[in-house]
């Protein structure tokens, strides 16, 4: 996904986390479970009319605010109908 800022590209990854890649600097920066993503196995994503990110992982869905850096996670307390949401 490209990210609304020029030259940033948002990847998801199979184990490494969410990726975020500077294509102009060529500097690569993941962001883990530690961090607060849902799982470091990431399915894919898309970006809403905000910028932000919704994530696919296995544990549930992430949604990431790139200007904040915060996620927030949805799981089956809220009514997801499963945690492994694949390609």
């Amino acid at each position: 996904v490209r990210d609304r800022e020029p030259g940033i590209v948002w990847l998801a990854t199979s184990g490494g986390g969410l990726g975020r890649l500077d294509v102009q600097t060529g500097k690569f920066r993941h962001r883990f479970k530690r961090d607060g993503l849902a799982d470091n196995t990431t399915y894919g994503m898309v970006e809403d009319r905000e910028g932000r990110l919704w994530i696919s992982t296995g544990h549930g869905l992430s949604h990431f605010d790139t200007e904040t850096e915060t996620f927030r996670n949805y799981g089956l307390e809220l009514g997801i109908q499963s945690l492994e949401f694949s390609q």
